[in-house]
């Protein structure tokens, strides 16, 4: 899968976020689900990729994720907080570390948190063996993590996100999936239709318990499947969504921290003034963010950039 696609496809991902949360009703208000599927679906396909290809990838795996995912994600979950209140309490800074503590929109950070964890000791305890299956590898972390998240979430597509799991085997068998969908737009259509489809029974078919988990559970990730086939069939170019792409994680991270501010002085009365702050805060706080633990990450160890 070609970088540049996953990268600008992150970027349009995190506006869609942005927008659902938003406390403006749009268009892109219910779908949070589904942008969060696109970002399951890289995350496991690029924990995959670099388990197969860099040699050296766990060298220092835990201080690096310690760094560039928990520390940004604790900060902001205390801020969201604090940000919440208006005060400060003890309880911020150790509630973050409670299994039932759902992180309000940082879920799917708690969510990667588990998932690297489990990653970490499946791998180095398959490795001990020396018989590291990477089909099952993918199976035991979607698996154990998907369960240990259901302390935080009863949501089918958070605490076994199909997505992760599409992301993890499409690697696993690249070569022919890539070579299946290749100039196959037909098949894109298909997937788009299918994602349209399986939305709208969610909403309107929420009382069907059947139908309700097979589209929350199955829609986002039909929703990865179609961004890999966007990846592999098509050049894309956007210098700005690009740009964002590769800050997603820190545009994810402090979104919730600047919506909550603008809650709290009832911004959302000026629609225009509301909609500028909020992404230009955002916008800001994500680059500093981004900046700072690229830095700190640096000065630990010049391998991990």
């Amino acid at each position: 899968m070609k970088i540049r696609e996953e990268k600008i496809l992150k970027g349009l991902a995190s506006i869609i976020i942005i927008m659902c949360h938003m406390d403006v009703r749009n268009i892109f208000t219910s779908c949070g689900y589904l942008v969060v599927g696109v970002f399951y679906f890289f995350s496991a396909y690029n924990l995959c990729y670099c388990t197969l290809k860099k040699d050296y990838y766990l060298e220092g795996f835990i201080n690096k994720k310690v760094v560039s995912i928990f520390l940004p994600f604790y900060i902001m979950t205390v801020l969201y907080q604090i940000v919440q209140s208006f005060t400060l309490k003890i309880s911020y800074f150790y509630k973050v570390f409670i299994p039932t503590y759902d992180c309000k929109y940082l879920w799917y950070i708690k969510s990667l948190i588990y998932i690297y964890i489990v990653y970490f000791i499946a791998f180095n305890i398959m490795k001990k063996i020396n018989k590291v299956n990477y089909i099952a590898l993918g199976w035991i972390v979607w698996c154990i993590s998907g369960i240990c998240m259901i302390s935080f979430t009863h949501d089918p597509n958070r605490f076994m996100p199909s997505a992760f799991l599409a992301g993890w085997f499409i690697f696993l068998n690249e070569e022919v999936i890539k070579n299946f969908i290749k100039d196959k737009y037909m098949l894109i259509m298909i997937e788009f239709i299918i994602i349209i489809v399986l939305h709208l029974l969610l909403f309107y078919r929420y009382n069907n318990i059947t139908v309700y988990i097979l589209a929350q559970w199955g829609t986002p990730c039909i929703c990865g499947l179609f961004c890999y086939s966007i990846c592999v069939n098509f050049e894309l170019k956007n210098k700005v969504l690009l740009s964002l792409g590769k800050i997603s994680m820190e545009v994810y991270l402090v979104h919730p921290v600047v919506l909550e501010f603008l809650k709290k002085y009832k911004m959302n009365s000026y629609i225009y003034i509301y909609i500028l702050v909020y992404f230009l805060g955002i916008m800001i706080l994500a680059i500093l963010l981004n900046t700072i633990m690229r830095k700190v990450l640096l000065k630990k160890n010049k391998q991990y950039i």
